[in-house]
């Protein structure tokens, strides 16, 4: 309830005196940062499960596969997960379905490239609001001017005004209120004020993980919960207001301790 409260707080304090952050809380943003980056430099698999993106893409393919003439029985798809292969040294990430119930292997097969749209969307919007979106809104901190809005003892926000930064594709952030954990130098919650008067909430649940041979990596978002107004869409997509991300069973590459 506490941190409940806190978050909250976070929203309401807009209109707050704001004051000036210390080296304390810069510290801990610097840290939050590499953090972050830290983890983008491992090669890593997480599933990634978002059953409001994953309902919209499992009704797109049954209805095209209706559309093509399937027969009345034909099942529903499911996607259980996406699985995302992140390969720092290559620069390079891919995403693979985990599918709970296929469509019929032929139906499947007219569907490909409509899939393989749908991943590449899932996936610039897994970049822009999960690990990655995590490090660049620790970095709208750390390179912009912050003002201390509020603190206890495991957390504080700062406020961000006067932004000019394209946190996706035409969604353009011009304010932000930040929660920073000053335990796990992670991102707890933010508010993102963009231009046209819409919004962002993202609260994240981090939870630390170890490697094998006592590699430590910290702690990981294991869920994320986005609420918007945006009103756009993405690959075809209209965004849903809330989205929930559950991300699990990381697997990292053993390439050297990360910790800081």
């Amino acid at each position: 309830m506490k941190k409940l409260s806190f978050l909250l707080c976070v929203c309401l304090c807009l209109s707050a005196t704001a004051l000036e952050i210390s080296e304390v809380h810069e510290k801990v943003i610097e840290n939050t940062v590499k953090h972050y980056s830290s983890i983008l430099k491992q090669d890593f698999t997480v599933n990634i499960n978002c059953p409001q993106i994953f309902g919209l893409i499992n009704g797109m393919l049954f209805a095209q596969a209706k559309a093509a003439g399937a027969p009345a029985n034909v099942p529903i798809p499911s996607i259980s997960y996406v699985r995302r292969t992140h390969k720092a040294s290559k620069n390079q990430d891919k995403y693979d379905i985990g599918w709970g119930r296929k469509l019929p292997k032929e139906m499947l097969a007219q569907a490909q490239d409509k899939i393989d749209s749908q991943l590449d969307a899932f996936g610039e919007m897994c970049s822009a609001l999960t690990l990655d979106g995590l490090k660049e809104i620790a970095e709208l901190a750390s390179d912009n001017t912050c003002k201390l809005l509020q603190e206890n003892p495991n957390q504080f926000v700062v406020t961000i005004s006067g932004l000019d930064e394209e946190f996706t594709e035409g969604v353009k952030v011009i304010g932000a209120n930040i929660c920073f954990n000053k335990r796990f130098n992670t991102v707890d919650f933010v508010s993102l004020k963009l231009l046209g008067g819409k919004n962002i909430d993202i609260t994240i649940n981090h939870q630390k993980i170890n490697g094998d041979n006592g590699n430590k990596y910290g702690a990981v978002p294991v869920r994320i919960v986005i609420k918007n107004n945006l009103q756009k869409q993405v690959g075809g997509m209209a965004i849903p207001p809330q989205l929930n991300f559950n991300l699990g069973n990381y697997n990292f590459a053993s390439r050297g301790d990360m910790g800081m």
